[in-house]
């Protein structure tokens, strides 16, 4: 069918539908999302300004309070944006649509509905139960099914994990089965120092010792608790294994454990102290017959 303007086409379709009626319902639909917008934002901010005020109470007094505030802040104001924006929707339908009558007839789609609707319900449900049981906080260290990293966000239906070489994984709650927790306390760690058999034990052990101490002056930050010497952990075909415990922040773990290695090493050589390693030693026929 061909229509020679814009004014007959909209004459003809208007037998099937009101023109002035959809415009209405379209700037019915457009107001509606600017209040929703609005109200988002407003809930947003109300949902901030009160989590502020009892991270500044008197209850809130150690950095595990602190991350517990903060994380169900996160936790609510995701909670009410998806509720606002669920409204809304069902508003903005009912400009169109019976809705009382829909969800009557979707009560014969109860069933797909209910599997579709499964994951994002055990994905939320799954969320609260985290943060009720404190499994983990926002700013914690853990790892979550064999990805390690610092958790950056619990939202209503997932969790994002910055792992640390600065990327982001992320996982729905629901799917969450291992997690380990490394931020409920210092994250311990084992240097093994190995000492030749010739040289004095006890001295290579006093030398160590001496270690820790500075270790712990030098890099505070790095190693919040002093190291300690733990004496000989085995008796290697090479030499005398001398072990020395660290405890760091989770993050440091690794840094605080190289950082260790390195200094018994250059300590032990400057106080003369031999470290043994694989050596081959040729030994001349003729320069042997000689001597």
């Amino acid at each position: 069918m061909k229509f020679q303007n814009v004014m007959d086409a909209l004459a003809y379709y208007s037998k099937y539908f009101n023109p002035e009626e959809v415009l209405i319902k379209l700037a019915s639909v457009i107001v509606t999302i600017i209040i929703v917008v609005i109200i988002n934002r407003l809930a947003v901010a109300a949902v901030n300004y009160y989590y502020k005020l009892k991270e500044r109470s008197k209850f809130v007094k150690t950095e595990w309070d602190i991350k517990q505030t903060r994380t169900m802040a996160n936790m609510v104001r995701s909670f009410v944006s998806v509720s606002i924006l669920i409204i809304g929707l069902l508003t903005v339908l009912s400009y169109f649509v019976d809705i009382a009558a829909l969800l009557a007839v979707a009560g014969v789609g109860t069933v797909a509905i209910g599997f579709g609707a499964k994951a994002i319900v055990e994905d939320l449900i799954s969320g609260f139960l985290i943060l009720f049981d404190k499994t983990f906080l926002v700013g914690d260290y853990v790892e979550i099914n064999g990805e390690t990293g610092r958790v950056e966000n619990i939202g209503a239906k997932s969790t994002t994990l910055k792992e640390i070489d600065g990327s982001r994984y992320i996982v729905s709650n629901g799917q969450i089965t291992n997690v380990i927790n490394y931020s409920r306390d210092y994250r311990q760690r084992t240097v093994l120092v190995s000492v030749a058999y010739e040289e004095d034990t006890q001295r290579a052990i006093a030398v160590l010792k001496e270690l820790c101490v500075t270790m712990r002056e030098t890099y505070p930050d790095l190693y919040p608790v002093e190291p300690r010497v733990l004496g000989v952990m085995d008796l290697e075909s090479s030499g005398v294994s001398i072990g020395i415990i660290s405890e760091t922040l989770p993050e440091n773990f690794r840094i605080g454990e190289n950082t260790l290695r390195l200094h018994a090493k250059e300590t032990l050589m400057a106080a003369g102290i031999e470290i043994p390693y694989d050596r081959v030693v040729v030994i001349d026929g003729k320069q042997a017959k000689k001597g």
